[in-house]
């Protein structure tokens, strides 16, 4: 994996923040950093294909009640 030093100025209770639950975790403040934004950013992409899923559900139950309706 390749590492690009990031320097940015951010919020001190943020960073305690951050600092708290990589402490909690057992990890370092910068294994810390990546795992949390990975996981926003994980979950904001997930958000991103609910729309998709529940289009995807609506035309599942379509067929349902189409193979349903032919069983009948």
């Amino acid at each position: 994996m390749e590492l690009v030093r990031v320097n940015l100025n951010l919020p001190k209770k943020l960073t305690e923040r951050v600092e708290d639950y990589a402490k909690d975790m057992g990890l370092n403040k910068t294994s810390g950093y990546i795992v949390l934004l990975n996981q926003a950013l994980t979950q904001i992409d997930m958000q991103k294909s609910v729309p998709a899923l529940v289009n995807s559900t609506k035309d599942l139950e379509k067929i349902a009640v189409l193979v349903n309706n032919n069983k009948e």
